[in-house]
């Protein structure tokens, strides 16, 4: 992802020990935890959440195709906090899925204004078989087109059920909606998740983007990624674009879409 924490499993190995590892927190770690829990109940009580969208672009029209949409925190004297540290509490306490919910909500209502949105989920939403329910329940609700609609799975999430996430991944699928695979190149099980999910995108982790422009094991790495996408028949966009240099090399590599803070930073949503 964009090197900036956004989503309910953004870098979880930047905060403490991994929800679904053997490592058991210490106490001071699980104190902290409890009081971020906390903190993370008090906001969707409080509905004390923000939504910013990051532009997606076309390497080669130069034309807007879609938005990610990023999870913000709104402190109690107005100022915004990245969910970074908070989300791995909330991947613990299963409040990730609750997070994803009132993302989903937004992003729906968005769809149903014509917008074409990227939505995160968490490795705990995706392996829901109730989530996929939710879905169809809220773009019913909402009329929307499900074809606007695009859901991201992280692949480093640790402990990703995988044939409950395929499960509902092909209701998604199945739903009309896109499938992203994020982060791709980092993780878990890169090739597995390609194989066994009915993604639609793979998004090139920022790793490979950032040092492509004078790395060549970089760029043989995301022609490699484009090479296998293509022969899948999947979109590839990389992110983390942070100069046209960038852009340049990565139109070189026939990668599809791109986003990062050289094309716009996130921005608030405005309905």
């Amino acid at each position: 992802m964009q090197p900036v924490l956004n989503t309910p499993t953004r870098a979880l190995a930047d905060h403490g020990y991994r929800p679904g590892s053997a490592r058991t927190p210490g106490l001071g770690v699980a104190r902290g935890v409890e009081a971020r829990v906390a903190w993370i109940r008090l906001a969707l009580r409080d509905d004390r959440l923000r939504l910013d969208a990051q532009p997606i672009v076309d390497l080669h029209t130069g034309e807007r195709v879609a938005e990610e949409l990023l999870l913000r925190f709104i402190r109690r004297d107005g100022s915004v906090e990245l969910p970074g540290p908070y989300i791995e509490a909330a991947e613990h306490y299963r409040l990730a899925v609750e997070l994803d919910e009132w993302v989903l909500g937004r992003a729906v209502e968005l769809a149903a204004t014509g917008r074409r949105v990227h939505v995160n989920l968490s490795g705990r939403t995706v392996a829901d078989p109730s989530f996929a329910d939710t879905i169809e329940a809220v773009v019913g609700q909402h009329d929307a087109d499900p074809s606007l609609l695009t859901f991201e799975i992280t692949e480093t999430a640790p402990a990703l059920d995988l044939p409950s996430a395929r499960l509902v991944a092909e209701r998604i699928v199945g739903l009309g909606a896109g499938l992203a695979l994020d982060d791709f190149g980092t993780g878990y099980g890169s090739l597995s998740y390609l194989r066994l999910l009915p993604v639609t995108m793979v998004k090139i982790d920022h790793e490979f983007v950032a040092d492509i422009t004078v790395d060549y094991r970089s760029r043989a790495i995301v022609e490699s990624i484009v090479h296998i996408a293509r022969r899948l028949r999947k979109q590839t966009v990389a992110e983390g674009v942070e100069d046209e240099a960038t852009m340049d090399t990565l139109r070189e590599c026939g990668v599809d879409l791109a986003q990062g803070f050289h094309i716009a930073r996130p921005m608030p949503v405005l309905a």
